[in-house]
């Protein structure tokens, strides 16, 4: 069962678990052989995408770059030249403060973001296709870094 948080939304709430939750529980559930497989920027979580397993194609990837990395990277840049003119214009050395901190955030998910569409793009001009008769783990391991917890999956030492 779900728990709000402070006077948070239902909608918030389901957000925050799929972003959070629901892929360690998932994880425990599938024994470590996920059918929900989560692709992962990194530790920043610039970008997090849930990939059904048996719908998975060819071409899931290069969709994923174009349809919501690409994207993503111009709506960072713009928030981020939004929160240089939102310092300008700020009153108080702690609002600033606030708004810078937010700023450096945002580059760090930039940069993150970056080096996560440059490795995207390599896998999806490889057109990786997958077996599923070899198993998750093998399949899982045709991604590399892309996805979350790819060393449990596989059979190498946690990342985390």
């Amino acid at each position: 069962m779900l728990n709000g948080n402070n006077g948070e939304q239902p909608r918030e709430t389901i957000r925050r678990y799929l972003a959070t939750g629901f892929y360690k529980h998932h994880l425990s559930m599938y024994k470590k052989r996920p059918i929900y497989w989560l692709f992962s920027s990194g530790k920043q979580r610039a970008f997090q995408c849930l990939v059904y397993l048996h719908r998975y194609h060819e071409g899931t990837l290069a969709r994923m770059r174009t349809e919501y990395v690409i994207p993503l990277q111009g709506q960072i840049a713009a928030r981020i030249e939004q929160q240089e003119g939102d310092k300008a214009k700020a009153t108080s050395t702690s609002h600033r403060r606030k708004l810078q901190k937010e700023q450096d955030d945002l580059k760090k998910q930039q940069a993150e973001l970056l080096t996560f569409e440059e490795k995207l793009k390599h896998a999806a001009d490889q057109k990786i296709s997958l077996d599923l008769d070899d198993g998750v783990k093998v399949n899982y391991g045709k991604f590399g870094d892309l996805l979350a917890e790819a060393k449990a999956i596989t059979g190498g030492k946690d990342e985390e």
